[in-house]
């Protein structure tokens, strides 16, 4: 993959979330309360986060001439695929691929991130929030890509450049991981994570997030065409694994209802508060 790394975008991410979860105090003004200096409910959001992101980085780097399957299994893009890719392929195909990684993992992260960081502070408890909402996009990013990685080293489709034999890229292990777009679920996990937030906050921009973030993806889906890496099935695939990420996991991970504390116990972590 060239231009900008996958892992660094979803490092930095990881990196973010263990810095915001760790501030130890926050204050609206002189006469509010501080923030609790560590909030447990995020230590096994945390542990799951860090494993998941260790099996993604293993997969992209050790591992993966391991994973990657050294013949095609899906060989033959069916005729839709064909035609569109052969009307959006550009001529430079590596100038779209630098592109599509800077919009996948540049761009949408800023947006990602600067929604959070918005967020944070106009609310009181900004780092409670500030961790538990970059969590939440963290968390989208990296577990949507776990899912990209299963279906790419498994379903092994060909890539456009290698069935073509355009000569575009050098030969590899890359070749036969089409389906799905890494590039473009990244890009609708983070952007609808960040949309998914900025309403969660109730923030006034949050159209704009939603309208930032998004056609970012979009661009980014288009780019992965043009840079002769993906078929149109394998972007709107990648699209949608992020998009259900983006949406679903801050509503299944909204973090804890007000006046609800987890506490640790003899036994391990418990829930106290009145229900």
């Amino acid at each position: 993959m060239r231009g900008v790394r996958p892992s660094g975008a979803l490092c930095g991410l990881v990196i973010c979330v263990s810095i915001g979860s760790a501030v130890t105090t926050a204050r609206a003004d002189d006469a509010a309360e501080p923030a609790p200096a560590f909030d447990p409910h995020y230590v096994p959001r945390l542990i799951g986060l860090g494993v998941g992101f260790g099996l993604y980085l293993s997969s992209e780097t050790f591992a993966k001439n391991t994973l990657s399957p050294d013949h095609c299994r899906w060989c033959t893009p069916p005729g839709f695929d064909r035609s569109v890719h052969d009307h959006l392929v550009w001529g430079n195909a590596k100038q779209a691929d630098t592109l599509s990684g800077v919009t996948a993992f540049a761009l949408t992260p800023l947006v990602a991130i600067g929604t959070v960081l918005g967020s944070a502070f106009q609310h009181a408890e900004r780092a409670k929030l500030f961790a538990d909402d970059l969590l939440t996009v963290a968390e989208a990013g990296v577990y949507g890509q776990l899912v990209v990685q299963v279906l790419k080293f498994s379903v092994a489709r060909q890539r456009p450049y290698a069935f073509d034999h355009s000569g575009v890229y050098a030969p590899g292990t890359e070749d036969n991981v089409s389906f799905v777009s890494g590039h473009s679920a990244l890009a609708f996990s983070l952007a609808t994570a960040a949309g998914s937030v900025a309403e969660r906050r109730h923030l006034w921009y949050a159209p704009a997030v939603w309208a930032v973030g998004l056609g970012l993806a979009t661009t980014t889906a288009y780019l992965r065409i043009a840079a002769d890496k993906h078929y149109l099935s394998d972007v709107i695939a990648g699209g949608a694994i992020g998009a259900a990420a983006g949406l679903g996991l801050p509503r299944l991970l909204p973090g804890l209802p007000e006046g609800v504390t987890v506490v640790p116990s003899p036994g391990g972590l418990a829930v106290v508060g009145g229900f």
